[in-house]
């Protein structure tokens, strides 16, 4: 599938609603969705106020997720911002880096979901 330069950025921009778990040094928190530059994952902490879980900026290294069940690691995220989500509190991380062939994988799963609900949408 060949796509125009708009509609690339639109598909590796779209935030598609999946759940899924997120890892990281032995700490597992919940995900809301995932695109092709990033996932969002809910703050543990939401509610008790001033407590935030991460930091703006913040590098996370060596982690991974597990949706629908596959497992995909990356070496670096980056914590891009905090978002209010029906009163619950979600961090939008983007991805750094990640090996090629896992990027390629994780690339070839994202663009079967978008394909999915793109083709969901048309019903």
């Amino acid at each position: 599938m060949v796509y125009l330069p708009d509609q690339r950025d639109r598909r590796k921009s779209a935030r598609l609603k999946r759940p899924f778990s997120f890892h990281l040094n032995g700490d597992v928190l919940k995900g809301r969705d995932v695109s092709e530059v990033g996932i969002s994952v809910y703050c543990p902490n939401a509610g008790k106020s001033g407590l935030f879980y991460f930091r703006s900026g913040q590098k996370l290294k060596d982690c991974y997720i597990q949706i629908e069940g596959h497992t995909f690691h990356f070496t670096r995220l980056r914590v891009a911002r905090l978002e209010e989500d029906e009163e619950l509190l979600l961090y939008g991380i983007e991805i750094d880096h990640m090996l090629e062939p896992e990027k390629q994988r994780f690339h070839a799963f994202y663009t079967n979901l978008y394909e999915q609900s793109s083709k969901a949408e048309t019903l």
